[in-house]
């Protein structure tokens, strides 16, 4: 089994709805995001996925967040932006701007601080 990772870090703000305590008002953080693909076979390149492929889908999310506000940002705007969600997100839009035939994602982990982070994954038949 082969396994690569891309990680990318950018900064905003946010706040989280139905939260008591400090978060629950705009506050920013460093995040990092690794998004990890899987699979058995290579290309006959001997790559599994094109580092550059990812990171363009990748670099393109990042220019909707950074340095803003992510509940601005559909559909953090009626959606938490918290750790778990900006992951499961981060998965589904990678998913769709990958080339054709390509790898899907098999795992996006998003760190808030450089000590606590969320990942997701889904589950595999």
């Amino acid at each position: 089994m082969y396994e690569i990772t891309v990680t990318r870090d950018f900064s905003s703000a946010h706040y989280l709805h139905d939260y008591e305590g400090k978060c629950a008002n705009l506050h920013g953080h460093n995040w990092k995001v690794a998004i990890s693909f899987r699979g058995k076979e290579l290309a006959r390149n001997g790559i599994l996925i094109d580092f550059l492929d990812i990171g363009k889908a990748l670099d393109g999310l990042l220019e909707k967040l950074d340095h803003g506000v992510i509940n601005e940002i559909p559909p953090f705007d009626v959606m938490n932006p918290t750790a778990e969600n900006l992951a499961r997100w981060f998965h589904a839009e990678v998913s769709q701007k990958l080339p054709p035939g390509a790898p899907q994602p098999h795992r996006v982990t998003v760190w808030e601080t450089p000590d606590a982070s969320a990942s997701f994954w889904e589950d595999e038949p």
